[in-house]
């Protein structure tokens, strides 16, 4: 039956609850208030397959559920609308979508997993949207009216997403594009996962923007917040964040910022920020009790900043003079070799002492430079081991100058360790051997330096042998010749001379 472009195509799908269920649809005609019957599912994909470029198919429900187990191909122009006289029909996705054209879903669609949503023209979710275990690509346009409910699979969006509802989501989204959480009823919860906001993408948030703990968010794009963002998760930002004049940015979990955050709203730390980028303020921040600000980049503050929490800085704190900075009794401000300009009051500095091992090293830390901050005013209580082969230490000094630790720090200084080679004024060598499963044997042999003042200095080595062995062994700076009866007997051990 050939169907006229100016008539709209009705196909209506009845799924009857029986031993065989049918799916059916009907085409009302304009001569008739009846509905055509054309047939089963294969007649819509007909229908489909055969509709051009301004063509609308409407399908209506008479039954409550609708199962469409085939793949769905909407052509470029073309308009399906699904659910379109029963809001509360339940559409059961499960062979995936290619939507060229309009899709319009009014019903409570579920898309189940094995079946993948591509959206290259326009798609509208006007009632609830569950997505069970499946993947979503858009490259059109994607707006959900009411509640959409991501539990597992990932979104790569490269084009634009609308939020006007309630999304909840759990898995991976890939963000290309523009995703816009609008005003009045848009709320968008990230639950579990992860979100990646592209160099290029953009995320506006005109109403509510909730990450919840555990949820990585990094943003490489740009993030605008107009209203309500609140984090519990851990937000890195490699690109820029910017929370507007009426914009409320409530951070209690982990923020990390490499690259721009502007606040010229509110925002409130209640976990940890840490800001290695630019953080300007033209509003107000507030670093809260037990929260931690460690800025290792530049934060110009133009407006109000009031702490009673803990700001650590290595980097630069800009306070114009004009505006407030403001250390409540019981905050910490600890500036480390930073600068703080405008901030008059509250201010505690540290210094870096830094120790030099000299040629020796420290027992626990791999490297041979080793610094510690102290307090302005204090004392360094205890020095750093150190250590330098049979070297004896003399102490810790500053050019040819021995160090007083009985001095306050007031500014970062290098020390440098000065060694003693110890004289040696006798040798000892000891060896033992001990049985190992089959024909093998360990032998252990230690060669002792004795020192002035009865200082012993050992190098032990630890060599697998065969029975009745015997050679000569490197043992430090000394050749060792052991000579082994059986498997637990020397015969004889003495140091041949230096390796």
């Amino acid at each position: 039956m050939k169907i006229s472009k100016a008539i709209s195509i009705l196909l209506a799908v009845t799924l009857i609850f029986a031993a065989m269920p049918v799916f059916t649809a009907a085409v009302a005609e304009a001569e008739s208030s009846e509905p055509y019957v054309v047939g089963s599912l294969p007649d819509l994909l007909s229908a489909l397959a055969a509709a051009e470029a301004g063509d609308t198919i409407r399908v209506s429900t008479y039954g409550f559920w609708l199962d469409i187990d085939e793949k769905l191909v909407i052509p470029e122009g073309v308009s399906l609308t699904i659910g379109a006289d029963r809001n509360d029909t339940h559409i059961n996705l499960s062979a995936g979508v290619d939507n060229f054209g309009t899709l319009t879903c009014n019903g409570v669609v579920n898309h189940n997993e094995g079946g993948k949503l591509n959206n290259y023209g326009a798609l509208y979710i006007n009632e609830l949207f569950n997505n069970n275990g499946c993947d979503i690509y858009n490259e059109g346009e994607m707006t959900w009216n009411e509640t959409f409910i991501f539990n597992s699979g990932s979104i790569n969006n490269e084009g634009s997403l609308f939020c006007n509802g309630h999304l909840h989501f759990n898995g991976s989204f890939h963000n290309n594009g523009l995703l816009k959480i609008n005003a009045y009823d848009g709320v968008a919860r990230f639950h579990t996962g992860a979100m990646y906001n592209g160099s290029d993408a953009m995320i506006i948030i005109d109403q509510f923007l909730y990450v919840a703990a555990g949820f990585n968010f990094i943003n490489f794009g740009s993030l605008i917040n107009n209203n309500d963002l609140q984090n519990l998760g851990t937000i890195i930002n490699g690109g820029t964040i910017r929370v507007n004049r009426n914009g409320d940015f409530w951070n209690g979990g982990d923020l990390i910022n490499k690259s721009e955050l502007i606040i010229d709203g509110i925002m409130a730390i209640e976990k940890s920020l840490i800001n290695y980028g630019m953080l300007t303020n033209n509003g107000f921040i507030r670093n809260l009790d037990e929260s931690v600000f460690t800025n290792g980049g530049s934060f110009y503050n133009n407006f109000s900043f009031r702490n009673t929490g803990v700001v650590n800085n290595t980097g630069s704190i800009i306070n114009t003079s004009e505006n407030d900075y403001d250390n409540v009794a019981g905050s910490e401000t600890n500036n480390y070799g930073g600068v703080i300009e405008g901030v008059a009051t509250g201010i505690t500095q540290y210094y870096k002492v830094t120790f030099d091992a000299n040629g020796g090293s420290f027992p626990e830390n791999e490297s041979n430079i080793l610094a510690m901050w102290i307090k302005e005013g204090q004392l360094i209580l205890a020095t750093p081991v150190v250590e330098y082969g049979n070297s004896l230490f003399l102490g810790w000094y500053m050019g040819d100058a021995a160090f007083d630790f009985n001095d306050a720090f007031i500014g970062h200084i290098e020390l440098t360790a000065k060694w003693e080679e110890r004289q040696i004024v006798g040798l000892k060598v000891d060896a033992s051997v001990e049985k190992f499963p089959g024909n093998k044997n360990i032998l252990t042999i230690t060669v002792s330096k004795i020192h002035p003042n009865g200082f012993i200095s050992k190098t032990t080595e630890v060599i697998p042998i065969q029975n009745n062995a015997a050679g000569t062994y490197i043992v430090g700076e000394f050749k060792v010749y052991v000579d082994t009866k059986g498997n637990t007997q020397i015969r004889e051990c003495y140091i041949v001379g230096p390796a």
